[in-house]
């Protein structure tokens, strides 16, 4: 595999001044997977083969992958996130993140991924590397639902109100 070049598509600095467009701006109208890692956290070792095949499986369908390495934070920064992408074989695009870029997204812990539906808004996220399959299962929700709206509750008629009554209690209007 050829090494990434010094300056590459896939590593982008995220500085707090630009992340709102570095991830906004890329995903309008589309649901996004943000996950926030660093080379030094197993447990995010583990969780990054799963979200490469769900950006494999999905991209066709709309969704955005990104991964926020968390390096610059704590680590060795680039230095170390160039040889762990190719280490990894990551092919969705990959952040570089600083200290307010985690706390504006209230991450704290390693690794956290973060769910935005279409419109924008975070719909979900799971804290640490979560249960077999809690990626998967999110995405799919995601997918299925990309706004993360929920219906409104339907108005019950007064008929559907005695209906679910069973104590026969008067309510005070």
């Amino acid at each position: 595999m050829p090494d990434l070049p010094k300056k590459s598509p896939w590593i982008v600095d995220a500085l707090q001044e630009t992340f709102q467009q570095d991830v906004v701006e890329r995903s309008r109208e589309l649901p996004v997977v943000i996950d926030f890692w660093a080379t030094w956290c197993a447990p995010c070792r583990h969780q990054i083969p799963e979200l490469k095949k769900l950006y494999t499986k999905y991209k066709s369908r709309g969704l955005v992958v990104l991964g926020v390495a968390c390096d610059t934070v704590q680590g060795d920064g680039v230095r170390s996130v160039r040889p762990f992408v190719r280490e990894f074989n990551i092919s969705y695009p990959i952040l570089l993140a600083e200290t307010p870029v985690l706390d504006d997204f209230g991450i704290e812990a390693l690794p956290t991924t973060v769910f935005v539906g279409s419109n924008g808004t975070i719909v979900g996220r799971v804290m640490g590397a979560g249960a077999a399959g809690e990626l998967t299962q999110s995405v799919d929700a995601l997918l299925a639902n990309p706004t993360g709206k929920t219906r409104p509750e339907k108005k019950l008629t007064p008929e559907e109100e005695k209906k679910d009554n069973l104590y026969n209690i008067d309510y005070v209007r």
